[in-house]
């Protein structure tokens, strides 16, 4: 038989269900889903049951306090790296020195150091980096598979002139390290990735993720349309907008249009009298309508007969003109208004219009 360790609490000189951190540290890193991050130090919030929310708790997010190079503080707060946590329970004081030229960089930063094979050892300290804003932490192992490696956590860069002052600070979140809230795959907040059937649709991998398969969905309906035109009328003698409507599915616009004639005065007509947005339109001007009226009169003793032909196109710009022609000067001529509807469809597919 062979006496085996047990992650429990125990009787350390025997050896007898030691504590091992390092199953607890690999416990933690996969529940957590995170190698190395600040904890964030909140708490559960009755607004939220399923944690999506949390009270949180400033006083335990490592909160630094300065009046100068020569009084630097650092507050409470947790850390993780590689599933072995640290934490301050107190406030620690720093010293630094005023560059005497130019501008220097100081880095305030954690470490796990495992190097003693009997005794970890956990600190935070500040790093001098002289001139330069970019520091690279020498120790970055994983202690998962090195056991009597070191890690190193940037918390903050301060920023000191020649006078000492702290011109500008950076917190770790800028520096690249994570701040851990919720677990990364907990089932019980909005990330849940835990089974099959929370992240794929089916619960078929093949079939594709939740997002793969509305990604696909909404490419699908915006490649549809589903549009509707803003008509705008300038003129109500010509066009009617409570009877005009069109529509876009896809490549193929279509819907109906109401025009309409006034009484005609003598005068020749050329005007806009309306304008569609927000659909696809031809790509080159459409004849909607040509409508001709046949008129008789007379004048001084004199019969007469005449036509009267009224024209509207759609533009590619969307605008809608009308032209109508007049009478021979010194004429009457009684003609009355007209209405007519046009159903339309303009279909982007083949290019071609339909009236």
């Amino acid at each position: 038989m062979a006496r085996l360790a047990v992650a429990a609490a125990g009787n350390a000189d025997d050896n007898i269900n030691l504590i091992n951190a390092r199953f607890q540290a690999e416990a933690l890193r996969r529940l957590r889903g995170y190698d190395c991050g600040v904890l964030d130090n909140s708490f559960y919030s009755d607004a939220s049951p399923r944690g999506l929310t949390r009270s949180a708790n400033v006083n335990f997010m490592w909160p630094l306090t300065y009046s100068g190079v020569a009084n630097i503080s650092v507050g409470r707060g947790m850390a993780t790296a590689y599933g072995f946590d640290i934490q301050s329970e107190t406030v620690t004081h720093f010293t630094a020195t005023a560059p005497s030229a130019g501008t220097k960089y100081l880095f305030i930063y954690l470490e796990w150091d495992f190097s003693n094979p009997v005794e970890a050892l956990g600190k935070i300290d500040i790093h001098d980096n002289g001139s330069s804003a970019s520091w690279t932490p020498p120790y970055q192992d994983n202690l998962i598979t090195n056991p009597i490696g070191k890690y190193q956590m940037p918390l903050y860069r301060l920023t000191v002139n020649t006078a000492g002052t702290i011109t500008s600070t950076v917190a770790w979140s800028a520096l690249g390290v994570k701040t851990i809230g919720n677990a990364l795959l907990s089932e019980n907040t909005r990330h849940a990735e835990q089974s099959d059937e929370a992240t794929y649709a089916t619960g078929n991998r093949a079939a594709g993720t939740f997002d793969e398969r509305f990604a696909s969905l909404n490419t699908r309906l915006n490649q549809l349309g589903f549009k509707t035109a803003s008509v705008t009328v300038y003129d109500s003698d010509y066009m009617d907008a409570q009877n005009t409507a069109l529509y876009q599915l896809g490549k193929v616009a279509y819907g109906g249009i109401t025009l309409k004639g006034p009484t005609p005065t003598q005068a020749s007509v050329s005007k806009n009298v309306g304008y569609i947005s927000g659909i696809t339109l031809p790509s080159s001007a459409v004849t909607l309508l040509t409508y001709t009226q046949t008129y008789t009169g007379s004048a001084h003793g004199q019969s007469y007969t005449g036509t009267r032909t009224t024209t509207f196109t759609l533009n590619p710009s969307g605008v809608i003109s009308v032209t109508a022609s007049g009478i021979v000067s010194g004429q009457y001529y009684p003609i009355g208004g007209f209405t007519a509807s046009k159903v339309v469809v303009f279909d982007a597919y083949q290019g071609k219009v339909f009236i």
